[in-house]
């Protein structure tokens, strides 16, 4: 099949470039430091669609993301290590920050919680929100059909996995012990859904 995208990566060093040119044939390999304005320019850096800052200097990967949105990069993604720069974003116009050391502390902290009711993520700009609900035995919503629930409001139940199924319900499903619940709804809703999920 034919792309409908093209890849060109920068990579400073030479003998890393000829590595990486000999693994990635369908990769763009340009030797060269993107933070170099003649380099961005000569390049046209500013036409990308997404630029990608990943070198292992969080500074370097500003810098560059804030060049390349200048040069008119319609979203520019930095990788950094450190939450001290996160503020800066806004101010230069990086529109995504993805950090491998708070992902893995994200991780590790989702498998050790127990809670009932978990927020899982975020959208539109915080005015909803994914809710993982493990429901407890005696819980409300426990063997009556999803027709004659009274969720909260703007919330809904988006999915059950049920042992080795995921399946999204309808009316007449009733939620069971051990089932996991994803649902939908606003960012305020955790005391609402304990009501039904969390039995007393």
């Amino acid at each position: 099949k034919s792309r409908v995208f093209s890849v060109r990566l920068f990579v400073p060093e030479r003998e890393r470039a000829e590595e990486l040119s000999e693994k990635l044939s369908h990769v763009t390999l340009i030797e060269a430091d993107p933070t170099d304005t003649t380099t961005s320019s000569d390049e046209h850096v500013g036409k990308a669609d997404v630029f990608v800052a990943a070198t292992a200097e969080d500074e370097r990967n500003v810098l560059a993301c804030a060049q390349a949105k200048a040069l008119g990069v319609k979203t520019a993604i930095a990788v950094v290590q450190r939450a001290k720069y996160l503020h800066l974003f806004p101010h230069v116009g990086i529109d995504h920050a993805f950090s491998p050391r708070g992902d893995a502390v994200k991780a590790i902290l989702h498998v050790i919680d127990t809670s009932p009711i978990r927020s899982l993520a975020t959208f539109a700009g915080d005015a909803a929100a994914v809710y993982e609900i493990r429901p407890s035995a005696r819980a409300k919503i426990i063997g009556h059909e999803l027709r004659n629930i009274k969720m909260p409001a703007h919330a809904m139940i988006a999915a059950i996995s049920r042992g080795d199924r995921v399946y999204v319900p309808g009316a007449e499903d009733q939620i069971v012990a051990d089932d996991r619940i994803l649902v939908i709804g606003p960012c305020d809703i955790t005391s609402d859904l304990k009501k039904l999920f969390v039995a007393k």
